[in-house]
């Protein structure tokens, strides 16, 4: 009778991926569901740096302990009851799946995909030859990272759309919006990008800008939302650009149904070209239908926009 007790809880669990109920106890066979982990982040997506987890106290008198994991490693384990959060350190957009486990005479278990955003680059680049004497006028709005994290802006160069940047200048003041690039050559074609770095080195680069050219597109994504998942909608999504052509995609959402999700809450920057799906638990809810929008940018900083789509976690 165990076995087929856990059979049955190992097919329900595949279909409906519930990862907040307690495991079947061995001795009695059955289950207590008087607990339920509530496992989530406060800031996922919001910070460059670290994720802020928590979950619901066991204070139950035959609490054991927490425990979190990453690809099987344990990254925080506690046999305190009330030690029911956690500060993830982590690396500018950065995903990691974690699993907390909650053990006690039952054994409790969830997951979470969580994320940090990354760097806040600069926008808006642009670039303009002057005709006279061939010089190039850069123009950008500032990072939107603080002062104090601030490193530098850093401008390449190439002749080259694909390779071969070099660094021609180094700026240390966040407010620097314009530079004039003057050691040019007449009738040559250049190709400039600016890092914004921050401190212990991390970076994002901006879109890159010909001072010739302005670069077309003829760029497409789609996204779908799941309806049948409890505590997250997963989204997946489908564009047409290149590794070579991407630049990242920004995730929209919102409650509202006729309103434009691009207005509301900015939930998560990709920059990773192979990244095509995402859990979405971001205080979701459960039996709520969510509208999501999003943004496809090249690497030329030209912008598509998906349809909207809407994503319901299980009630």
């Amino acid at each position: 009778m165990k076995s087929k007790l856990i059979l049955i809880y190992f097919i329900i669990f595949c279909a409906c991926e519930k990862t907040s109920n307690p495991l079947i106890n061995q001795d009695s066979g059955e289950t207590n569901i008087s607990y339920d982990i509530d496992f989530e982040s406060l800031n996922t997506g919001m910070a460059s740096n670290q994720c802020s987890l928590v979950w619901n106290m066991y204070d139950s008198e035959d609490f054991q302990s927490y425990q979190l994991n990453f690809n099987q490693s344990i990254l925080f384990e506690s046999n305190i009851a009330n030690d029911n959060s956690y500060t993830l350190e982590m690396n500018p957009a950065t995903f990691k799946k974690i699993f907390i486990n909650v053990n006690g005479d039952y054994a409790y278990f969830d997951s979470l995909e969580v994320y940090t955003r990354p760097i806040y680059p600069i926008t808006n680049l642009s670039t303009a030859a002057n005709a006279n004497n061939w010089h190039t006028t850069m123009y950008w709005n500032k990072s939107k990272e603080s002062v104090d994290n601030f490193n530098a802006y850093q401008i390449y160069r190439s002749t080259n759309l694909n390779q071969d940047f070099n660094l021609i200048a180094e700026l240390s003041n966040i407010n620097d919006s314009t530079f004039v690039d003057s050691l040019t050559i007449w009738g040559v074609e250049y190709f400039y990008k600016i890092n914004t770095v921050v401190n212990e080195d991390f970076f994002r680069s901006s879109t890159i800008k010909s001072n010739v050219y302005d670069y077309e597109n003829t760029n497409e994504i789609s996204v779908t939302a799941s309806s049948n998942l409890i505590d997250r909608v997963r989204l997946n999504w489908e564009h047409n650009l290149s590794e070579e052509e991407f630049y990242s995609i920004e995730i929209y959402r919102t409650d509202e149904q006729f309103s434009n999700p691009c207005e509301d809450l900015l939930l998560a920057t990709i920059i990773n070209y192979q990244k095509l799906t995402l859990d979405d638990s971001f205080l979701v809810g459960d039996g709520i239908t969510w509208f999501y929008k999003l943004k496809l940018i090249d690497k030329f900083g030209n912008v598509n926009y998906s349809e909207i789509e809407s994503g319901i976690t299980y009630p």
